[in-house]
């Protein structure tokens, strides 16, 4: 089963707030742990919530303070590389989300605007009704769609030539063994399954 996407705000009700923390504490450690162990990398958390009055650390103060000693001798440009905050964060995941649209609103409007030629190709919409300030996308738009159908035409003709060549090898292959009465150089089973093939090319032909 999916698990329902979660809503990043914050929760109103206490107790909801509170049971949320403390099972996602445990997720939290978990994943810290699971990290360690599969990267062999030393991993610490440190947690100040206000349900306890000191702070969730883990694994335990003395190994957290050795990972934070090692930390604080980066230097600074190294200590800030992809580190985020809370704002930064959001940020980061509204940039992608305006990504995401601006890509879904050029694909609409290419969508609409090759809909739209093919309505003037129909005779359905005349061209004059096309907005001014898309006439450089349509230019765009039908381009494309001319490329695809070169594309696709290149590709049915490639495909008709390896037909007629495979014909052409087949019917090579026939002949050979027709005009050879004492048998081709090959094994008997290709010999047998070549006549079988001419005696039903003749009878086609009879047909």
């Amino acid at each position: 089963m999916t698990r329902k996407k979660v809503t990043l705000a914050y929760i109103n009700s206490d107790s909801d707030r509170k049971a949320s923390f403390r099972k996602r504490m445990r997720g939290f450690r978990n994943k810290a742990r699971e990290i360690g162990t599969l990267c062999d990398v030393p991993v610490c958390t440190i947690v100040y919530s206000g349900y306890e009055r000191q702070a969730e650390v883990y694994p335990s103060w003395a190994e957290a303070q050795l990972v934070v000693a090692r930390f604080n001798g980066l230097q600074d440009v190294d200590k800030s590389r992809k580190m985020v905050s809370q704002e930064t964060f959001t940020q980061q995941r509204i940039a992608r989300v305006r990504a995401q649209l601006s890509r879904a609103q050029r694909e609409n409007k290419r969508r609409e605007l090759e809909k739209f030629m093919y309505s003037c190709v129909e005779g359905t919409t005349r061209l004059a009704d096309l907005d001014p300030a898309d006439v450089d996308e349509m230019d765009i738009v039908m381009d494309k769609v001319l490329r695809d159908i070169e594309s696709r035409k290149e590709r049915m003709r490639s495909n008709v030539e390896k037909e007629v060549e495979k014909e052409e090898d087949f019917n090579s292959y026939i002949l050979r063994i027709a005009d050879s009465p004492t048998g081709l150089e090959v094994a008997p089973s290709q010999a047998r399954i070549g006549c079988d093939m001419w005696s039903l090319a003749k009878e086609s032909m009879l047909l």
